[in-house]
């Protein structure tokens, strides 16, 4: 188990876990090498984001255009003083103001 306290290097920045699940795999893969720009993979349908609100603006306009009825997105927003609890991780965790425990 890894604890990673976050610094102040991405002020003005918020953090963001995003999961989705799409259906067809060609565009599964192409929404998964779009969010590989914004963010890190942490799972195989989990990215993590710290991203500014222009960045995030700019993100939630990109997803409908990779989606069909059937998939799901989901973006949440996550905050807090504290740090990220890993197991078995890499280390490129994306360190910031913000924590998910």
């Amino acid at each position: 188990m890894e604890c990673y306290k976050f610094t102040n290097k991405f002020r003005g920045k918020k953090y963001f876990l995003l999961i989705y699940d799409i259906s067809d795999d060609k565009k599964r893969t192409k929404f998964a090498k779009i969010l590989e720009g914004y963010g890190v993979r942490v799972q195989k349908s989990a990215f993590e984001f710290f991203l500014s609100p222009m960045q995030y603006h700019k993100l939630k306009k990109v997803i409908p255009l990779y989606l069909s009825e059937e998939d799901n997105v989901r973006i949440y927003h996550l905050s807090s003083d504290d740090a990220v609890t890993t197991w078995n991780s890499t280390d490129d965790i994306i360190k910031c103001d913000t924590i998910i425990c």
